[in-house]
């Protein structure tokens, strides 16, 4: 096996999120509760076509604005309102910044929406050091339909398992493992480091 690529997911991997906060926010202009629009927004039909980019982010808002009565909330302020809700794993970055040193070739995959891509890349420095950010919203595809990995692995010119695949929710890195990619399920960055030097990334040591 040689190894010179890394592949990432981005949300609760290099950036964390917490949904609630903006759900909170967003709380305070609609008749319903949290766990309403929790499911109004994340368990719909409309949350996958704004990461595939099948609408745009003011169709998002608007089809929002409908369903959750938010008729006292415009665009202008519901955009910081949806985009504030990230931090960075700054022990996550520290890894990506050795990698980078030791010229290896980091690769994104992330199921994204528009508003949150350009926040999170004008917000975080880390993304620069990035090679390739294969966001859901600009090509039409999610995790874990097989057409993205697919496209990682043409990107990145490998074979699949020369590739290791980084995400925290194990149905993504399985969905990966089954077209051959190596994988790690990340829990915290000490445990991803160890298991990088188990592929035998010596950098890190």
């Amino acid at each position: 096996m040689s190894i010179d690529t890394i592949i990432f997911d981005l949300g609760n991997v290099i950036i964390n999120f917490d949904h609630n906060i903006a759900l909170k926010k967003i709380s305070n202009y609609s008749p319903k509760d949290i766990n309403q629009i929790y499911k109004l927004v994340f368990s719909s039909v409309l949350i996958e076509d704004f990461e595939k980019g099948l609408i745009t982010p003011q169709d998002f808002f608007s089809n929002l604005r409908r369903t959750l009565c938010l008729e006292n909330l415009d665009y202008s302020e519901f955009v910081p309102i949806w985009n504030e809700i990230f931090t960075e794993n700054k022990d996550v970055s520290n890894i990506i910044q050795i990698l980078k040193e030791n010229n290896f070739k980091i690769i994104l995959i992330t199921n994204v929406n528009k508003l949150h891509l350009d926040y999170v890349k004008s917000t975080f420095k880390i993304l620069n050091k990035i090679d390739k950010i294969i966001a859901s919203c600009e090509v039409g595809i999610r995790k874990p339909e097989p057409q993205i990995y697919q496209l990682v692995q043409k990107i990145a010119d490998k074979k699949a398992s020369d590739l290791i695949y980084i995400d925290d929710l194990v149905e993504l890195t399985e969905a990966a493992k089954g077209l051959g990619f190596s994988v790690i399920n990340f829990d915290n960055a000490n445990q991803l480091k160890n298991e990088l030097i188990n592929y035998g990334i010596t950098c890190l040591r």
